[in-house]
C-alpha cells in the first residue's frame, strides 16, 4: 500500500489533492462581481448580494460533499483495521461537515419564499436535499463493510450533480449579461473541481487498498480527460479579472 494504516485520513487526503479547491468565497465573487455598481436584482431572493450568498452556500455544501467522498473512499479502501481506528473518526467528521453546510444552506433558504423561485432552481434544490439525505445509507455501509467503489462514487456523484445543476439554474434569476457570464464561469469551475475531487476519491481508494478495482482505472482516465474540457470552458466564459483571481488563488 502507498499509505500506512497509521496515517491519518486528513493527511492522506492532503497528500492526494490534485489542486487546491478555490473555495466558496471566490465562487461568490464571480457572481457578485461589480454587484454594487449594478442595478440588477434577483426578485425571488431579494437582492443581487443574496444571489451571491446563495451561490456561496451551495458551493460550501458541494465542497463538503467532495471532501466526504474522498474520505469515504480512503476509509473503505483501507479495510477493517483502519475503519475501526482512525477511519471511522475521519468519516464521521466529514459527514458532520457536510450536514453542517447543508443546514446553513437550508437556513438561508428558510427565510425566502421558495415558491417564487424558478422551477428549475427549486427542482435542483429539492433533488439536492434528497441526494444529501441518501448519503446516510452509504455512510452506514462504509462503517460496517467494504463497499464497492462504484457505489460510493454513485452516491456522492448524485448529490454533487444536483448541487452543480442548482448553481446553473441561478442564471434564471437575472438577465444581466455580466452576471450570466460569471454564473457560467462558476458552473464550469465547479465541474472542474468535481472532476478533481472524483479523481482524488478513485486514487485514494486505490492507494489505500493497494490496487484499482475493476473499472476504476477507466473511470480515472475519463475523469482526467473531462478536467481539460471544463478547464477550457471556465477560461472561455470567465472575464479577465475573474481568471486573474482564479490564477492568484
Amino acid at each position: 500500500m502507498i499509505f500506512g494504516a497509521q496515517t491519518s485520513i486528513r493527511a492522506k487526503l492532503a497528500a492526494l489533492a490534485g489542486f487546491p479547491v478555490v473555495g466558496a468565497l471566490l465562487l461568490a465573487l464571480f457572481v457578485a462581481h461589480d454587484a454594487r455598481q449594478r442595478a440588477a436584482s434577483a426578485a425571488a431572493l431579494g437582492s443581487i448580494e443574496d444571489l451571491a450568498r446563495l451561490t456561496g452556500y451551495i458551493a460550501d455544501v458541494l465542497h463538503a460533499v467532495q471532501d466526504e467522498r474522498a474520505v469515504a473512499a480512503i476509509v473503505d479502501g483501507s479495510g477493517d483495521g483502519v475503519r475501526r481506528s482512525n477511519g471511522a473518526g475521519g468519516g464521521s467528521q466529514a459527514a458532520h461537515d457536510t450536514s453542517a453546510a447543508a443546514e446553513r444552506l437550508e437556513g438561508f433558504l428558510s427565510n425566502r419564499d421558495r415558491t417564487k423561485l424558478p422551477a428549475r432552481l427549486e427542482r435542483g434544490l429539492v433533488e439536492s436535499e434528497a441526494a444529501l439525505h441518501g448519503l446516510a445509507a452509504v455512510r452506514s455501509r462504509v462503517r460496517q463493510e467494504v463497499v464497492p467503489l462504484q457505489d460510493i462514487l454513485a452516491s456522492y456523484d448524485a448529490a454533487s450533480t444536483h448541487l452543480v445543476g442548482a448553481t446553473a439554474a441561478l442564471a434564471e434569476l437575472s438577465d444581466d449579461g455580466a452576471m450570466l457570464r460569471n454564473i457560467s464561469a462558476t458552473v464550469a469551475l465547479l465541474e472542474l473541481e468535481e472532476r478533481s475531487s472524483r479523481e482524488q476519491a478513485i486514487v485514494g481508494f486505490a492507494s489505500a487498498h493497494g490496487e484499482f478495482p475493476p473499472g476504476a482505472y477507466k473511470a480515472l482516465v475519463t475523469t482526467v480527460t473531462e478536467q481539460g474540457v471544463y478547464d477550457e470552458a471556465f477560461r472561455t466564459s470567465a472575464s479577465d479579472d475573474v481568471r486573474q483571481e482564479f490564477e492568484a488563488a
